[in-house]
């Protein structure tokens, strides 16, 4: 029971009426294709059964994490199918040292004390990963990329590149990704006065970036504010130096779509899923991680305001492509029989 009660605390109270706000890959994965189905009147076949969970009739989308009392719900004989969606690999994350402790802990709590209930209802996995099926070994699956949000194609910020402006849009638990290029990035920073960074690592940013006068580590922001923030900021170049680590290889390449957002160069650690997405030098960069590395990939588009743009073009065609909220839709309706 105690462990019970942590995991209600950590990941949500107790279910929401409809209308509370989704989880950030509840957006991803689910709201944003069908939201005009979404509603608890009944003109709308889905409803919103918690922070992460939906049904359509008997059908049921479980999105990421589950509380208790959404698990009540699925754990009904009422439930025909159940569609869990899983977007990282949660051992992979509970083992990686280089993650915040407290995000760890709490994972490794999720698998003790939920996830196993969740796997006993042999659920269809969904997932964004050919890699991240393969933990699930045996069951069920399907692929499903995740959708973008509003994108607006508007690239008038490349006629004006002082500042030259760049971002790392990761995380805390992507922190150390950042730390790995992070005196290479600073070199770059030392050469090119007129650069600045943008992270949202506040006082987690990692050295020599911390300090660092031309970037600002802005506090962290939840998920409706950073969703504002992509329709409403633009950059040039935006930074993704993922490690080649067992659990960034599980990830989807939601990236791309968070760069096409912001208007910006997307360049990219040279790892799966984003060698399977990104063709190197047409619609992004793959960069080795390291120092050097990075700090040639960035001292190459600084020199070369053009080619910057036509990877910031192709970067939003590609996300246009791949992160449709109309194919969203299109899996959703057919999985749940709409």
């Amino acid at each position: 029971m105690r462990l019970a009660g942590m995991i209600s605390k950590l990941f949500s109270p107790a279910p929401p009426a409809f209308g509370q706000r989704p989880t950030p890959s509840a957006d991803l994965y689910f709201v944003h294709g069908v939201a005009d189905l979404l509603g608890n009147d009944a003109g709308r076949p889905i409803r919103q059964a918690g922070c992460n969970l939906f049904a359509a009739g008997n059908r049921f989308v479980l999105v990421r994490y589950a509380t208790p009392a959404e698990l009540d719900i699925i754990e009904t004989p009422g439930c025909e199918r159940l569609f869990y969606v899983v977007d990282d690999d949660f051992a992979a994350l509970a083992a990686d040292d280089g993650l915040p402790a407290d995000y760890r802990r709490r994972l490794r709590a999720f698998m003790t004390a939920i996830l196993p209930r969740i796997l006993a209802l042999n659920p269809v996995i969904v997932a964004p990963n050919r890699r991240l099926l393969t933990a699930f070994g045996g069951r069920d699956s399907l692929l499903l990329e995740p959708a973008h949000g509003p994108l607006n194609g508007d690239f008038s910020h490349f006629e004006a590149m002082m500042p030259l402006r760049l971002v790392f849009a990761g995380t805390r638990s992507h922190a150390g990704d950042l730390a790995g290029v992070a005196p290479g990035v600073a070199k770059f920073l030392d050469r090119h006065p007129h650069a600045r960074l943008v992270t949202f690592l506040d006082r987690h940013g990692p050295p020599p970036l911390s300090r660092h006068r031309q970037v600002d580590n802005r506090p962290a922001l939840d998920w409706p504010h950073f969703k504002a923030l992509l329709t409403r900021e633009r950059f040039h170049v935006a930074l993704a130096p993922f490690a080649p680590t067992p659990a960034n290889q599980a990830r989807s390449a939601n990236k791309v779509n968070d760069h096409a957002a912001f208007g910006a160069a997307g360049l990219y650690g040279r790892i799966f899923p984003y060698f399977d997405r990104i063709t190197h030098g047409r619609d992004g960069l793959l960069v080795d991680h390291g120092p050097e590395a990075w700090l040639a990939a960035l001292s190459e588009l600084a020199g070369n305001p053009h080619r910057m743009r036509t990877l910031a073009e192709a970067g939003l065609a590609l996300a246009r492509r791949h992160g449709d909220p109309a194919r969203l839709r299109r899996f959703w309706v057919h999985q749940l029989g709409l």
